[in-house]
């Protein structure tokens, strides 16, 4: 039973740790932008673009590119808020997915270590209802 409860904490503790090797530098990146002269400009357009993925799969498809002939460089006209943020079109499923995001954002490891912590106590509970159902007993013996 030991076993069982030590893989939640593995594969937790190996998620976390990819995750945190993958943002090591972006708090530099973040504080070299807040230094530079426009960077409370570009705070803001990210403040007010919080999904600009979405926005990015939606206006610059392949059929949407353009090419800059002084620069032969491609680009897409998308559309970025200047000021402010909206509501997710999506409704009360989009804002309670993006609210239950930035708390989990907030709350850092803390929630994946109290998850795998609920996850094996849950687990071993139902691994031993599941071990003691008679069907499934005589496997065990």
């Amino acid at each position: 039973m030991p076993v069982l409860c030590r893989h939640p904490i593995l594969c937790g503790g190996a998620g976390y740790w990819l995750g945190r090797r993958d943002t090591l530098g972006l708090d530099a990146k973040w504080a070299g932008l807040t230094q530079r002269s426009d960077g409370p400009a570009w705070l803001a357009l990210v403040a007010a673009n919080p999904d600009l993925r979405s926005q990015m799969s939606q206006s610059c498809t392949p059929s949407q590119l353009k090419t800059d002939a002084a620069s032969n460089r491609r680009y897409c006209e998308l559309p970025l808020w200047t000021e402010g943020t909206v509501a997710p079109v999506g409704g009360v499923p989009a804002v309670i997915y993006l609210t239950l995001r930035d708390r989990l954002i907030a709350w850092g490891p803390a929630w994946l270590m109290l998850g795998a912590g609920l996850a094996a106590l849950l687990g071993r509970r139902l691994l031993r209802r599941v071990f003691a159902w008679r069907p499934v007993a005589w496997l065990l013996e």
